[in-house]
């Protein structure tokens, strides 16, 4: 999510707001704030609400993704070609 920034006093609030949520500071520019927010539907959606007023340059969502945690790994399937 890329976030709109006006100034020091917003920077912080935002700053504030990503670690409530556990959202991550990927960049920092003058004017704006990019974060990285995993979780799930509902989390994530809190997480962009409350950034709204700040003003939403930019939303990117993937969707579900998963991997296995520890040792353990998905079973890939690979297409035969022919």
């Amino acid at each position: 999510v890329k976030v709109n920034v006006a100034g020091l006093e917003e920077r912080m609030e935002l700053k504030d707001i990503a670690e409530a949520f556990r959202a991550r500071i990927v960049d920092v520019a003058k004017k704006s704030i990019i974060f990285e927010q995993t979780g799930n539907s509902q989390k994530v959606e809190d997480f962009i609400n409350a950034l709204r007023p700040y003003g939403l340059l930019e939303v990117m969502r993937t969707g579900a993704v998963a991997l296995s945690r520890g040792e353990q790994v998905l079973k890939v399937r690979e297409k035969k070609a022919g």
